[in-house]
């Protein structure tokens, strides 16, 4: 669609698996407009992904930018607080740096 942007991903293993001992781990990636800083996408897979997903698709709807799940206070202990806590970019891509 001609973003340039910037992806934040995130894996983790849930405390009730840490608690639990389960070789369980989760996984979150925002994918962000490193131009405007809204937030076009979220991919999630792991315990309660669909709980967690539904409430990032109201926050897309709604225009909201990487700063605003930054600024958001988490419930914890929680898989979903991860959507909060994506602090460390991963990569970031240009489309005018990929093949036409």
């Amino acid at each position: 669609m001609g973003h340039t942007i910037d992806v934040y991903k995130s894996t983790f293993k849930p405390l009730l698996h840490t608690l639990g001992g389960r070789p369980v781990r989760s996984y979150m990636k925002l994918i962000v407009d490193a131009k405007t800083d809204k937030v076009l996408g979220c991919h999630i897979f792991g315990d309660h992904a669909s709980e967690i997903i539904q409430v990032v698709a109201v926050c897309l709807k709604m225009g909201a930018t990487k700063q605003d799940f930054d600024g958001t206070i988490a419930l914890h202990p929680t898989a979903a607080e991860e959507t909060g806590d994506h602090a460390t970019k991963s990569y970031s891509k240009d489309p005018a740096d990929l093949p036409a």
